[in-house]
């Protein structure tokens, strides 16, 4: 959805921002494994 994130800047930086904390969470997720 290129358009979407043209339109919208936040919600891509949003989108960032959501890869970054599921990856920290599945590194806690090993961690503890």
């Amino acid at each position: 959805m290129p358009n979407l994130e043209m339109m919208h800047p936040p919600l891509a930086r949003f989108k960032d921002q959501v890869v970054v904390i599921t990856g920290g969470a599945q590194g806690l997720g090993e961690a503890f494994a």
